[in-house]
């Protein structure tokens, strides 16, 4: 990175009622803050802006924090709302924290407030750098979305929030976006990011989806696989899939609701090289139509066939009548042969799924990757218990996909994990 020159005036203002441990002109500078948890303490003044600078900063901050917590954050011009922020709780050494501007001409003041629920806190500003961060949140990425790594808590990139100054950025390059973007990887997948999409933005910010179940599913296909995705989305699964099984295997990709279906296809007709069928069907325990639940499209990967919604602050846009198949209808009408995997994410709906494919799971014994949720379920009308006969009945055995390492950890019953992908393996193909 190229030092640039500070964003900011050199002399900071202390906000009333702070109080000044070491009055002076300049940093470093010592500030008690008020009791009030946010009350704001200090303040570097935003320089003359430059006209010439249109272009991502990255903002190094040092500061000692004696007692309490502190928030070092950038302003927008407007002083409307906070750019990027760093909470930095008290410690015997100096902390550094950076943070990022996508672009240097809307950086308003740098600001120093309490973060403390439990009254004042006491801290030294050291020292403030400025960085023209040459990092770009677009371009090809890399490593290749078909070479996922095991990553821990990875939904939190459901969120807005990045670990690290790059996904900082594009979390706010992701933010600013009025039109689908189309973003390629280094295996030459390419997935259209669609903007106020929760899917799309944890895609854009992450550089992966679902990495762990990725993981588990590239060790159970091979070039020639079968794979079948039901509750496909916008298809970044099948994607993937079809870079493992390669030319002379096939993916088979289910997405009932017409505006996640048009996503899909649009995905796959971007991606010609890859063997992806998309279909406008949901799998089900009988063939015929059925109500879908749509989600308003910032939650579009949350459409069900429940009666309500199993998370707050999820709204309805619409229902939609959408056509039903079993998937042992469908296989047999497709003359699909030799299955070797499946993920089935239908929020809530998987025993449903499991019911209409009777025929599959003798005859073809694929492995299942699923998903666990108990409020999903129940909308459903069904339990993970439920869930559990099913698989036992099938010769299925159950495992949980380790967070660190992605490996799979037998599991005894669903019941016991919530709210995450599971494995069910045919007890000949257990180890």
């Amino acid at each position: 990175m190229e030092r640039i020159p500070s964003l900011f005036d050199p002399l900071p203002l202390v906000s009333e009622p702070a109080v000044l441990a070491n009055p002076g002109n300049a940093l470093p500078i010592t500030v008690r803050t008020a009791a009030e948890q946010w009350a704001y303490a200090l303040r570097l003044q935003r320089a003359e802006p430059r006209t010439d600078l249109f272009r991502a900063v990255l903002i190094r901050v040092t500061a000692s924090v004696n007692s309490g917590t502190i928030g070092i954050g950038c302003l927008n011009l407007g002083e409307t709302a906070f750019i990027d922020e760093m909470f930095v709780n008290a410690s015997t050494a100096p902390t550094t924290v950076e943070i990022v501007v996508a672009n240097a001409a809307d950086a308003g003041p740098l600001i120093v407030r309490n973060a403390s629920a439990h009254g004042a806190a006491e801290a030294t500003l050291l020292d403030v750098e400025c960085f023209a961060f040459d990092h770009s949140a677009q371009g090809v990425r890399s490593p290749a979305l078909s070479d996922p790594r095991p990553c821990a808590r990875w939904s939190r990139y459901y969120g807005t929030y990045g670990d690290t100054p790059l996904e900082k950025l594009r979390v706010q390059t992701y933010t600013s976006l009025t039109e689908p973007q189309i973003v390629r990887w280094a295996d030459d997948v390419s997935v259209r990011i669609l903007p106020d999409d929760q899917l799309s933005r944890a895609l854009f910010v992450s550089d992966t989806y679902e990495p762990n179940t990725l993981c588990v599913i590239r060790e159970l296909l091979t070039q020639g696989s079968t794979f079948i995705d039901v509750g496909a989305n916008m298809g970044v699964i099948s994607l993937v899939a079809s870079k493992w099984v390669g030319p002379s295997g096939r993916v088979y990709s289910l997405e009932p609701s017409t505006r996640e279906y048009e996503n899909l296809r649009h995905n796959v007709e971007s991606n010609p090289a890859l063997s992806v069928k998309p279909f406008r069907l949901a799998a089900a325990s009988s063939g015929g139509h059925a109500t879908l639940r749509v989600a308003a499209a910032s939650h579009a990967g949350l459409n069900t066939l429940g009666n309500a919604f199993p998370y707050e602050g999820v709204e309805t846009e619409r229902l939609e009548t959408i056509e039903t198949i079993t998937l042992d209808d469908f296989v047999a009408r497709e003359a699909i042969h030799g299955i070797a995997a499946m993920k089935i994410d239908v929020e809530g709906a998987e025993a449903a799924v499991l019911q209409g494919a009777h025929n599959v799971l003798r005859d073809h014994r694929p492995a299942i990757v699923f998903e666990v949720f108990s409020r999903s379920l129940a909308a459903n009308g069904s339990t993970c218990e439920a869930l559990d006969r099913l698989f036992y009945d099938a010769r299925y055995r159950l495992y949980s996909i380790d967070e660190e390492t992605a490996r799979l950890v037998p599991l005894d019953a669903l019941a016991i994990i919530d709210e995450q992908n599971a494995v069910a393996l045919p007890v000949e193909r257990c180890r």
